[in-house]
Order: C-alpha cells, then sequence, then structure tokens
C-alpha cells in the first residue's frame, strides 16, 4: 500500500514536470514562428527591388548583345574602308608618280613618252578594281608600274644622252661680230648668263668686226618712243630700224670691254662720228645705267661730245622716268627712250622726221654739237670689243 502510494506521487510529479515542459515549449514555438514572420517580412522588402529590377536587366543583356552586333558589323566595315583607303592610297602614288615624270620631261627635256603610256594604263587598271577589299592586285600592278617605269625612264635617259652629247658637238655661237666677212651679216651670238640671240653685224661703216645696237635708217620707219619692257626686250627689225635692247647690251658690254662708234648722216649727205673708247651698260637693278663711256675722239667729220653729259644716267622711258629733271619727263619731252640728264644733248633714239616735217624738232634725231636739231637721214650706233 505504501508502495502503491509512492509510484502515485512520483506519477503526480512527472505530470506536473511534463506540464511545465510543454507549456513552455509552446512558448518557444510561438517566439520563433513570431521570429520567423518577421524575418520573411524584412527579406522581402530587401529583396523586392532585386526582383524589380530582373526584367530590366534581362532588357539591357539583349540591348548589348544588340550593340555587340553592331559593332562587329562596324568593325567589318572599317577593315573594307581602310582595305580600300589602301587601293586609293596606292592610286594616288601612281597619279603621283605620273606627274613627277610630267615635271622631270619639263624641266630636263626627257621623252617619257612611253613611260606615261605606261602609267596611264596601270591607271585604267586601278580605277576597275577600286572598291575590291582585297589591295594585293594593286598592289602587284604597282610594283609592275615601277619596274616597266624604270625601263621606260632609263631607255628614255640613255636616248636624252645621246641627244645630248649630240647638242654638245654643235660649235659654240661666237661672242661678237669679229669672225664675221661680208659688209652686212645677221648672225646668232651667245654671251655669259643670257640665251643666244641674233644680231646685225656692220663691216663696211667703220671697218670689221662692228655689231650695230642701233639704227634709225629711211625707207624702215618705226616709233622709239616705247615703254620699259619693250626698251629691256629690244625691238624693231635687224634689215632695217632697230634697238637691239637694253638686257642685251648689259650683257654684252659685261663680257667684256667695248668700244662704242656712232655714224650720223644728215639729208644733206653730210657724214660725222663720234667715238668712245669703253662703253659700258649697268644692270636692269640699276635702271641700266651709263656706267662709263671712256675717252671720246671724233675722226675726221668730228661731231663733237653730246653723249658725256649723260654718263652716269639710268635709262628713261615713257613710263620710267629716271632722268634728272625734276620738272620735266625727258623722255616724254623729246620722245624717246635714252640715259636722260637734265635733259640730254643728243636725242638718237628720236622720232624719224625730215627738217620741214614738225615744227619742234627737238623730237626729231640729232646731235646738238653738230647742226643743233637738224634732223638726221640716218644714225648707227654699233659696238666692238677693244682689241
Amino acid at each position: 500500500m505504501f508502495a502503491m502510494k509512492n509510484w502515485v506521487f512520483v506519477f503526480l510529479i512527472a505530470a506536473a514536470l511534463c506540464s511545465v515542459i510543454n507549456s513552455e515549449s509552446i512558448s518557444i514555438c510561438e517566439e520563433a514562428r513570431r521570429t520567423d514572420a518577421e524575418c520573411g517580412s524584412y527579406c522581402y522588402a530587401v529583396s523586392k527591388p532585386l526582383l524589380q529590377m530582373a526584367p530590366l536587366c534581362h532588357r539591357k543583356d539583349q540591348e548589348v548583345s544588340e550593340l555587340k552586333d553592331k559593332l562587329q558589323d562596324l568593325q567589318r566595315k572599317v577593315s573594307a574602308f581602310e582595305a580600300q583607303v589602301s587601293q586609293c592610297k596606292i592610286f594616288d602614288e601612281l597619279t603621283s608618280l605620273r606627274s613627277a615624270v610630267e615635271s622631270m620631261a619639263n624641266s630636263r627635256g626627257i621623252n617619257t613618252s612611253d613611260a606615261s603610256v605606261e602609267l596611264k594604263k596601270c591607271q585604267d587598271r586601278l580605277s576597275n578594281t577600286i572598291g575590291c577589299r582585297n589591295s594585293r592586285t594593286l598592289q602587284q600592278t604597282l610594283t609592275e608600274t615601277r619596274d616597266r617605269l624604270k625601263k621606260c625612264l632609263d631607255k628614255d635617259a640613255n636616248t636624252t644622252k645621246v641627244e645630248e652629247s649630240k647638242a654638245e658637238a654643235k660649235p659654240e655661237y661666237p661672242s661678237n661680230c669679229l669672225g664675221s666677212k661680208s659688209p652686212i651679216v645677221i648672225l646668232k651670238v651667245q654671251v655669259p648668263d643670257i640665251a643666244p640671240f641674233r644680231v646685225r653685224c656692220n663691216n663696211e661703216i667703220a671697218g670689221p668686226g662692228w655689231m650695230v645696237i642701233q639704227q634709225q635708217v629711211e625707207g624702215s620707219l618705226i616709233d622709239f618712243e616705247r615703254n620699259w619692257d619693250t626698251y629691256r626686250s629690244g625691238f624693231g627689225d635687224l634689215h632695217g630700224s632697230h634697238f637691239i635692247g637694253l638686257e642685251k647690251l648689259y650683257h654684252l658690254t659685261k663680257s667684256q670691254p667695248h668700244e662704242l662708234y656712232i655714224h650720223m648722216v644728215t639729208f644733206q649727205e653730210s657724214v660725222t662720228q663720234a667715238y668712245y673708247d669703253n662703253f659700258r651698260v649697268d644692270s636692269e637693278a640699276e635702271g641700266y645705267r651709263l656706267i662709263d663711256l671712256g675717252k671720246y675722239s671724233g675722226g675726221a667729220g668730228d661731231a663733237g661730245d653730246a653723249l658725256s653729259v649723260n654718263n652716269n644716267q639710268k635709262f628713261s622711258t615713257m613710263d620710267r622716268d629716271n632722268d634728272s629733271y625734276d620738272r620735266v619727263h625727258c623722255a616724254l619731252e623729246y620722245k624717246s627712250g635714252w640715259w636722260h640728264n637734265n635733259c640730254t644733248e643728243s636725242n638718237l633714239n628720236g622720232v624719224y622726221m625730215r627738217t620741214d616735217e614738225h615744227d619742234d624738232r627737238s623730237w626729231g634725231i640729232w646731235w646738238r654739237p653738230w647742226q643743233r636739231y637738224t634732223p638726221f637721214k640716218a644714225v648707227h650706233m654699233l659696238i666692238r670689243p677693244k682689241q
């Protein structure tokens, strides 16, 4: 009986303990459920924006993929363009080669017709291939053309050398009239720094070897009132009235010392002359200044010295007033290009006239110390190297 009571007591204690444990377990579980609910609400709040971004990220992935495709397409186009630019550069190089050939032909006198034909053929071939992506054909064409061009230029250069050797074999032109034999000779002369030019040689007026630099004669009337450029180059007909040209006169008298002989004839057939033993003219930069005349002498028909007053004077023309007279343009006043001073004692480039043709005879051809302003029928200015 006592044992039974003990077991009942134990059972009751155990039941009480289980009740307490069960109550605490329920409390713990409820707490866990509340925690889970709170955690679930927090995680959703955090992950919700990410979930909302997912569709946007997907669209961006698609856009990136499309951009990659476009980039690849652009790269292919750039490669094609670069290939075409390469072809165009080759074409331009050939064009430059052709221009160089033509320039060389103009500057050196080389016959480049064969080379030009080869370049033209190559350019035509390139025109048909421009636009293809493979530039090997162009590069090969360029190489072939260079080889052909070299052969053509070598051939033309050899031909030119032969022509130059033939040209060198030609006799040089004389620099004066000393070797001329006939009374009147038209020949070509050459002096340094100027191209060869034709002159009139007169071996009968004052002896052999004289070159005519100016003359006015009856039956060949031309106007000597000219501008600067015309006097620089020269004008007229070597068989009649003419002026040799200041530039030629400068180079002639610079090349070696010359003497000057002036022959004058009136309409009454009176003849006189003036001689100067050291005639020289300066360059255009110095206005073709009359540098020197040397000593004067007149010979049998002494005309008197009417040119020394013009010594050291620049040349004046209708459009270039280089005289020393402030109030008068002497070239216009006397209608002649001349080495006017203030103004002049001679007017050999004046107007060709007879005595009774004009009231103002100062325009005419005259030598003042000899018969004052009486017009001349003929005048010749001659030069010859001093011997």
